[in-house]
């Protein structure tokens, strides 16, 4: 560390009085917000001069911005939950104290990051096989996305597929070849990072150009209630997750004056990008380094991040936390920033967060051994780190559901867990003689072997073994958690096909949790292969393609001889339904049961519009179902049930306190002809949008 000079100290309290004065006075101000960019934009630089030990001035830049951007919303998460309301003025707060934090961090520990690495420039030779090599993977990506957007639709749909032409997968595993060829022949991170990202983005932005009226179903209750806080600057009742997607995107929306929906939408799939980043800072510039960002798009599990959910974006910011983690080995990135980045992802979700925070723990832990010359793997505090990791979810629910009471929990079935592991043979996918179905299929039931596989094989040949192993050992551990949470806990407050999904997670987060040494295996595989002569090459980028072919295809819903998917997404006659109610109801209080699709689309134009407390139960009832829980969707089951249940009808009035009840049936509802039949034969008025597509039936009760 070195003296002060006085003259830096003119930026630290300049800016910060800056931002508070508009806060004060004009808040809302174009000015305000152009300020604030410009500010944002000048400390990056400034503070990740502090956070990378490179002079290299785009991975500063980069470095500095995720801090300022990661401390902004946690001050902002903070002060929602201090009752502050999130609007303008505590944007500009939250990014003054951010400023001064950082600063007064940059003043007192940049120099500790003091190699002053030299930036090396690509040769002709590289920049020439790049732009040569880019053209191609642009041809091939523009293919993709053009298809994408021109048949963007508005109906109702089971899977994107068919939608894409002739020749899409040729083009998807062209994407991850060209890429693998680009780290071979130019051995640059950054140029192979740009051709990943393509390979990345072609996969992870058809759902939201395609979907037009929105992918699945939560997205749609999270931006209702991200509209609800950008308007009001509060939400009631408070929810304990979530708050660092809310507080990003109301910030975000408010600073560039983007609209929230369509930031909402593409957050994630454009994000993942992010993971790029991550990567561009912490691996040096060799070409084994190269060929592992290559190995990105085949080896990062993809289905997560099609859609913007806050489990995802816990997800996307937690893996950049850990990929940073591993960045602090020789104090190239100073620990703050994947400290920082965890903590954004806890604040997004701690059930997503916590194994994450947990795996950066212990991977800062067994860089600080290592580098006090110590065995990390010698050490017992890195030993807690990782049993803490490993029960921090399974520990979190078990404390939550005891003031809530919706989780059953029987310790008795512990035992169960041996018995349940079947004959791996048993787990084969079955041969369906359907050629492309049955490969996609074996893709994703190799999938985790392939995780595994390359991950033991960096831990093998790897030099960053004391720092792979103890990730290891947590995915390991969180895979078994999620087993042991699936058979001790029963979630009453789902539906009976979702109670596996909290389990499923812990398993997503211990494939994520293997995604960097994985990276590691790939890139030290191909150096093998490449030393073997041509034959070799081409039958591995052979193979390579059709696993990336096949892997794509399982990132989003297919329907096919292999896998059906029973979901559909939110079509146009959905919202004509949702609108035709509201006004046949002409302002007196109504209830609906109806799928999850229509009460997304209902969520999604009204709003959480209506509520009524049921006095038996303790619940609040939505006047539309939640398909994640609740007794009125219960009712909607039993009202399209084989036998329509008219008594589910009227107990739904009941529950919503109201005298007028809708019923909305999809066409492709199981035996939608036959219910619809008896629904129409029993109910006041029958109206059809769509040609039939939708049905909604209107029926009375006496209250």
């Amino acid at each position: 560390m070195i003296a002060v000079d006085r003259r830096e100290l003119i930026p630290l309290i300049i800016a910060p009085a800056i931002l508070i004065g508009f806060g004060i006075f004009l808040p809302e101000s174009l000015l305000a917000r152009l300020v604030s960019v410009f500010l944002i934009l000048f400390f990056a630089q400034k503070v990740g001069g502090a956070l990378i030990d490179e002079a290299h001035p785009i991975k500063q830049w980069l470095a500095g911005a995720i801090a300022i951007i990661s401390l902004t919303v946690i001050i902002q998460t903070s002060f929602y939950y201090l009752d502050l309301p999130l609007r303008a003025f505590t944007d500009l707060i939250s990014l003054a104290l951010s400023l001064s934090l950082l600063s007064l961090f940059w003043l007192f520990a940049r120099k500790e990051l003091a190699t002053d690495i030299k930036v090396t420039m690509p040769d002709k030779k590289s920049v020439m096989w790049f732009i040569g090599l880019l053209l191609p993977a642009l041809i091939a990506f523009g293919f993709i996305m053009k298809a994408v957007i021109s048949h963007g639709t508005l109906e109702s749909i089971r899977t994107p597929w068919p939608f894409l032409p002739d020749g899409s997968f040729i083009a998807f595993a062209a994407l991850s070849v060209i890429a693998w060829l680009v780290a071979k022949k130019t051995s640059s991170i950054f140029f192979t990072g740009i051709s990943t990202t393509l390979s990345v983005l072609s996969v992870t932005l058809i759902a939201p150009f395609l979907y037009k009226l929105g992918y699945g179903f939560d997205g749609f209750l999270h931006r209702a209630s991200q509209r609800v806080l950008l308007e009001t600057g509060i939400l009631h009742p408070k929810p304990l997750y979530y708050i660092g997607q809310y507080a990003f995107n109301t910030w975000i929306s408010r600073l560039l004056n983007i609209d929230l929906m369509q930031l909402d939408k593409f957050l994630v799939p454009l994000g993942i990008s992010c993971i790029t980043v991550a990567l561009f800072l912490v691996l040096k510039p060799t070409r084994r380094n190269a060929f592992s960002m290559s190995a990105l798009p085949s080896i990062l599990l993809l289905s997560p991040f099609v859609a913007t959910t806050p489990q995802a974006f816990a997800y996307l910011t937690g893996l950049g936390a850990l990929i940073l983690a591993f960045g602090t080995h020789e104090r190239r990135i100073h620990p703050i920033l994947p400290i920082l980045l965890a903590l954004w992802s806890l604040a997004i979700h701690p059930l997503a967060g916590l194994p994450f925070i947990g795996a950066v723990g212990a991977i800062l832990w067994a860089n600080r051994q290592a580098s006090l010359e110590r065995s990390p793997l010698k050490s017992p505090i890195l030993y807690l780190f990782i049993l803490a990791t490993i029960i921090s979810v399974p520990c979190a629910f078990f404390i939550f559901s005891r003031q809530s009471g919706q989780i059953i929990w029987d310790f008795s079935h512990l035992w169960q867990i041996v018995s349940s592991f079947q004959n791996p043979l048993d787990l084969i996918p079955k041969n369906h003689v359907a050629l492309w179905a049955d490969w996609a299929s074996e893709v994703a039931f190799f999938f985790p072997f392939a995780l595994w596989g390359l991950s033991l094989y960096a831990v093998k040949s790897s030099e960053s073994k004391n720092r792979f192993i103890p990730l290891l050992l947590i995915a390991a551990g969180t895979w078994l958690a999620g087993m042991a949470l699936s058979t001790v806990g029963e979630f009453t407050f789902l539906i009976n096909y979702e109670r596996g999904n909290y389990s499923d997670r812990l398993t997503l987060i211990s494939y994520l949790l293997l995604f960097f040494p994985a990276l590691i295996g790939f890139g030290q595989l191909s150096e093998r292969i490449i030393k073997r002569g041509s034959i070799a090459i081409a039958l591995f980028l052979l193979g390579f393609a059709a696993w990336q072919a096949g892997y794509v295809y399982t990132a989003l819903p297919r329907h096919d001889a292999a896998a059906a998917s029973r979901g559909w997404s939110v079509g146009r006659y959905d919202f004509d339904a949702v609108r035709f109610i509201e006004q046949d109801a002409a302002g007196t209080p109504y209830t609906v049961l109806a799928n999850q699709s229509v009460s997304a689309a209902a969520v999604e134009t009204y709003g959480f519009a209506r509520y009524t407390h049921n006095e038996k139960t303790g619940e609040d009832i939505f006047y539309y179902p939640i398909p994640t829980g609740g007794t009125l969707y219960e009712l909607y089951l039993e009202a399209v049930a084989s036998h329509p249940s008219i008594d589910a009808i009227l107990e739904a009035g009941n529950l919503g306190n109201s005298n007028k009840i809708y019923v909305v049936l999809n066409q492709y509802w199981w035996d939608a002809d036959r219910v619809a039949a008896y629904l129409s034969s029993a109910a006041e008025q029958t109206t059809s949008f769509g040609n039939g597509q939708v049905l909604v039936f209107r029926f009375s009760s006496q209250k």
